[in-house]
This record gives C-alpha cells, structure tokens and sequence, in this order.
C-alpha cells in the first residue's frame, strides 16, 4: 500500500515539479497525489512475474507498431479537479508517440495494475477513478496475484467491469488489436500457496 511519508499541511504540500527532481534520484519510488508523496512498497516476485508476463505479451504483439509498452518504472501524469497526480502503473501501453528520454507520459492508451493485500483497494478504487480521467485511455487491467483472475475495464463499455477466471477466457484489448487468455498471463507463475509450477513443456 502506498504509505504517506508524511501528514501534511496545506501549506507544506509539494509542488509537482519538486517532486519530480527529487524523484529522478530517490532510492525508493513514490507517487504523488494532489501536493502530497507517497512512498511505494516493495513488490513480490510473483508481483514481478505476472507484470513481467503480461509487459512481455504486449511487447511481441506491439513490434512493428508504433505504440509502446512500458513496465513499473515509466510514470504516468493526470490532472483532476485542479490537481496532478503522477503514479507508476506496473504496465502500460502508450500511442503517443513518447521521445526517447520521456520519464512520464500523460496519454497511456492501457493501464494494468498487478494486485496485492497492501494496493487492492487503491487499485481498485482511487486509481480506478483517476486514470478512467485520463482523456486518451481505453482499457485499464487488474491483474489479481492471490488467483488466476483478470479485470478488464473499458471507455466503450462505460467502465463497467468484466471479471475473468477461467484459464480459456479471453483477455480483449481492442484499442491495440490484443487478444490472450487468462492462462497465457498465468502461465508458469506459482501463485502463494500453490507449488512451483515447471516451465512449459517439462
């Protein structure tokens, strides 16, 4: 869970661009809610896994085209209500056209967050909110690591959420021609409390 590292007055709120330079060489990441910072948790290797599987799918999909995928250390920047927010989505998928040296984007085209105990209800709720703000988004994904199980959240079905479980079901991102199932993300990742899985094909 995101951990403020400090109760701020209104006065002592950070300004956005003080945040950034310091962020540029902090040694634990943060984000950055409304003038306030908040430092990130580690994550788990099973964390690592499921975003590593699902950055790699969008990777080989994505060759050839010009829209990008980027994973856990690319920030993304929205504005609501008056207010910036910069967080550091575990995937996503931008069309933009960002440069080579951009640290932040603020046009992603697909947001995925991996899910744990400590972000679930962030995840599910604040920034469920906020990047559904962001003008040019279209898909924002959970990806859940206590059970094989994805949440896929569309601009063309007005947000509303379809919950997916079955190992055959069908992960669709419209917006960039995407098409995997559920146990293509899932596959080989031990999950808590279940065995080791062996790599395919073993």
């Amino acid at each position: 869970m995101l951990q403020p590292m400090t109760a701020l007055r209104k006065s002592d709120l950070i300004e956005l661009e003080d945040y950034l330079a310091t962020e540029a060489n902090a040694p634990v990441k943060s984000e950055y809610l409304a003038g306030e910072v908040y430092a990130m948790a580690g994550c788990t290797a099973v964390h690592n896994q499921l975003a590593g599987s699902l950055y790699a799918a969008f990777l080989a999909h994505l060759k050839g085209k010009p829209c990008r995928t980027f994973i856990s250390d690319m920030k993304v920047k929205l504005r609501y209500d008056g207010e910036d927010t910069v967080y550091y989505p575990d995937v996503m998928v931008d069309c933009s056209g960002l440069a080579p040296d951009a640290v932040l984007a603020s046009d992603p085209t697909v947001v995925a967050e991996v899910l744990s105990q400590s972000t679930e209800r962030t995840d599910r709720r604040e920034k469920w909110f906020l990047y559904r703000n962001i003008p040019a988004l279209h898909e924002y994904l959970l990806v859940d690591q206590a059970r094989p199980e994805v949440t896929v959240f569309r601009r063309s079905a007005h947000w509303s959420a379809e919950v997916l479980s079955a190992p055959d079901a069908v992960v669709d991102i419209p917006s960039i021609g995407f098409r995997c199932t559920v146990g293509d993300i899932y596959a080989s990742i031990a999950l808590p409390g279940e065995p080791t899985r062996p790599p395919r094909g073993e």
